[in-house]
């Protein structure tokens, strides 16, 4: 139960606490006129309390040291022991979900890290089934993210193999090298979701998205895939660009196949 600001007026309402923005925080639930955070959350809530608000089905758990804490706010225990809703999280308020009641649950007793989530909105720079490489030190390098849903969304390093990898690639313009393969969230995990799990290309799809694959919520994943789309060029070779005639110019020299 949250310490201070506890009442509320809407039964079932939800609300968003503690975030750096009103996407994310403590998720808390209008319980008889309390506010109460959740002790238990998994993906299929999430995904309907983020529908719930107004936003899209994605979600993200956040760890205690990413969203904010008020000084006057106390986690001491929850109202109730879960909401449990369909596999895929069909239903759009989490009041259409199972519900557990505390009587027989520990959670209202301690519960000092309650539930916090990040949900999202639809992005005007995304256009469905794009790949990107992002948080690379170069263009060609980077966390593989794809636009679902119009979401940037990451994919899980679950199963993440160099024929995926060369899809990437070659969606994004390189072709003619053999790419290499990062798992364990190299480039970071990324502030969103992780949409796409045990993707499975054989090499002549032309986007990711054509590819085999899980989809969110089907699956369970914490680290994500990332790649190097190596440039076609011959180690040691040397190139002069960005000058007004052939003989002059930057000089590049291709190393471990990237200029």
């Amino acid at each position: 139960v949250k310490a201070s600001d506890s009442s509320c007026s809407s039964n079932g309402a939800l609300r968003l606490v503690g975030g750096q923005n009103l996407r994310e925080g403590v998720l808390e639930y209008c319980y008889y006129g309390k506010w109460s955070p959740f002790c238990y959350l998994d993906e299929e809530e999430a995904s309907v309390a983020c529908k719930q608000m107004g936003y899209s089905k994605y979600a993200a758990f956040l760890s205690p040291d990413e969203y904010l804490w008020d000084i006057n706010t106390t986690y001491t225990g929850s109202l109730f022991n879960y909401f449990s809703c369909s596999t895929y999280g069909t239903e759009n308020s989490l009041s259409s979900c199972t519900f557990s009641s505390t009587s027989s649950s520990s959670c209202a007793v301690s519960c000092t890290h309650p539930r916090a989530i990040r949900c999202y909105e639809t992005e005007n720079n995304c256009i469905d089934g794009q790949a990107r490489l992002v948080n690379g030190s170069i263009a060609q390098t980077g966390r593989v993210e794809v636009c679902v849903d119009g979401i940037w969304g990451s994919v899980c390093d679950v199963g993440w193999t160099k024929s995926d990898a060369f899809v990437v690639c070659k969606q994004l313009g390189y072709v003619n090298s053999e790419p290499f393969i990062y798992t364990d969230s190299k480039y970071g995990k990324g502030d969103g979701p992780i949409v796409y799990s045990n993707v499975n290309c054989h090499g002549w799809e032309k986007t990711l998205t054509e590819c085999t694959k899980t989809n969110y919520l089907h699956f369970t994943c914490s680290d994500t895939a990332g790649v190097l789309c190596p440039d076609d060029c011959e180690e040691g070779e040397v190139r002069l660009v960005g000058g007004e005639t052939d003989g002059e110019g930057t000089i590049e020299v291709c190393l471990n196949s990237v200029w």
